[in-house]
């Protein structure tokens, strides 16, 4: 599976604000860590805060990835005319070219047959809900077809042993 140009700059954007926020020591040396003193609490806490933000940044990083892989998965599902209920939420309402579908392909513009091109994806990570906007097209080179869609899906982060819904 191709990767995703949005997540492929995401990653190369974070390791690069990693990289560069090191600390450079004179030519030729090793860079020597700064460690708060124990005796400067406004430091220690910006020490501490500083740690946690970058987690969590590199966490929600690799949520929108894995999401964005779940979610061209569904695209390439539909377009097989794969059944993929598991993938849904007991409950969830799919909405598709104003009517709402309870079983595959449930994608604007999506039939049976063809492949989906995934033209661009935006994906967003707060706390208990990831949503993506996701630009893409459908194509059957035998029907001699296409169609341009594009669907907003939302998401609940992995939970334990349960993947995304």
């Amino acid at each position: 599976m191709p990767s995703n140009p949005i997540a492929e700059t995401t990653r190369l954007l974070l390791a690069a604000l990693v990289l560069g926020c090191a600390p450079a020591g004179p030519r030729g040396t090793a860079a020597q860590p700064v460690s708060p003193q124990p005796s400067d609490p406004a430091s220690v806490i910006a020490a501490a805060n500083r740690g946690s933000a970058a987690t969590q940044a590199a966490t929600d990083a690799d949520l929108a990835d894995q999401a964005g892989d779940v979610i061209t998965a569904a695209l390439a599902a539909d377009a097989r005319a794969d059944n993929i209920d598991s993938l849904y939420a007991r409950g969830a309402i799919v909405i598709a070219d104003g009517h709402r579908r309870e079983e595959s392909p449930r994608f604007a513009g999506v039939e049976p047959g063809g492949a989906v091109a995934i033209g661009g994806m935006q994906v967003v990570v707060r706390d208990k809900l990831i949503w993506a906007v996701i630009d893409y097209r459908w194509y059957s080179v035998s029907d001699n077809l296409a169609r341009l869609g594009q669907a907003t899906v939302l998401l609940s982060p992995p939970d334990g042993d349960r993947g995304f819904r």
